[in-house]
């Protein structure tokens, strides 16, 4: 999927944008665990917990959100 930042995105392309990246960082981790082949200079761990926190701190942001939305 190209990005074109050239041009505005709408918010339902941003939305299906994001959803195809996570898809694609989800299955790299759990790739990353199922074969446990680490590369000591090249450890996921630190990145893991880095999606973790952006979706957990996405998650409560949303949330907010879509309650004034709904308001």
């Amino acid at each position: 999927m190209a990005i074109d930042l050239s041009k505005p995105m709408s918010f339902q392309r941003s939305v299906e944008t994001v959803a195809a990246a996570l898809n694609i960082a989800l299955v790299r981790l759990r790739e990353e665990v199922t074969f446990d082949e680490r590369d000591p200079t090249n450890d996921p761990l630190p990145a893991a917990h880095l999606l973790l926190a952006m979706l957990e701190d996405a998650t409560r942001e949303v949330d907010e959100l879509v309650g004034k939305l709904e308001a």
